[in-house]
């Protein structure tokens, strides 16, 4: 530790200039209280003036009575919209895209790639491989 007694003084010189300076734990808790207390006055003159705001739009609002008819409007559904560029998809065979081809009726063959449902295939026996 440092035991110069120039620099000790000076400090304590510092001290007592600040002490001089700063107000008592009392003045500062007393601001703190006055603060605290026109802050909670301030929230709820606020949250009343919100309140009354609130309450008189909406009786302000006209509401229709129980019982009166609706008007809707006939604004367009998504359904509804077209794309700007949707003449475009119009070709002149645009009705192929739109059916299924007529292949005539199915005659069965050797060619099939799988055999009807319910019928079974076993493998041909050759000889005995594993005696």
């Amino acid at each position: 530790m440092n035991d110069d007694p120039d620099l000790m003084e000076q400090f304590a010189s510092l001290r007592r200039t600040e002490g001089a300076s700063a107000p008592s734990f009392e003045r500062v808790i007393n601001i703190a209280r006055r603060r605290s207390n026109d802050l909670g006055w301030r929230v709820a003159v606020a949250a009343c003036i919100l309140v009354v705001a609130v309450g008189w739009v909406i009786l302000r609002v006209p509401h229709p009575p129980p019982g009166a008819p609706t008007i809707r409007t006939s604004a367009p559904t998504l359904a509804d919209w077209r794309a700007p560029t949707d003449f475009l998809l119009d070709t002149p065979v645009a009705e192929l895209l739109h059916t299924i081809p007529d292949l005539g009726p199915h005659t069965p063959t050797g060619l099939d790639p799988l055999p009807p449902i319910g019928m079974r295939t076993t493998a041909p026996r050759t000889g005995m491989e594993h005696s």
